[in-house]
């Protein structure tokens, strides 16, 4: 064999030999390996910007819960405010015009029981 013949099979034999360790059962498991570590981190990365996302998003709902709940509460204050019977006195006296009826004008009646009674009955039908 001339001296270029046994260059090229001794380059030949290095690169089959290469191969031979590149697809051997250990390096194949360590490259699977690596991948599926690297596939992990990749997820972890996801997993933990998805939580934070998520967390701002819960953060400011609960802003806009609080502000609702705060909102509701001065709202049942003014209901109650407006509601109460001085209050709808004076509207009724100032806007409406309407006054107490004087004691000569005032009927007082009263029930007897037996007659409470069917009042009441009535009232349930």
């Amino acid at each position: 064999m001339n001296t270029a013949a046994k260059a090229y099979d001794r380059n030949y034999a290095v690169n089959s030999s290469f191969l031979a360790f590149l697809f051997s059962k250990q390096v194949l498991i360590f490259l699977v390996l690596g991948f599926g570590v690297m596939i992990s981190a990749l997820g972890v990365v996801y997993v933990k910007q998805n939580n934070r996302q998520l967390f701002m998003q819960m953060v400011s709902l609960q802003r806009t819960q609080d502000s609702a709940h705060t909102q509701w509460g001065q709202l049942l204050l003014e209901q109650n405010t407006l509601a109460t019977q001085a209050r709808v006195q004076v509207l009724a006296q100032t806007r409406l015009d309407m006054k107490l009826p004087q004691a000569k004008n005032m009927k007082i009646v009263k029930l007897s029981a037996q007659s409470a009674l069917t009042a009441s009955m009535d009232d349930n039908e």
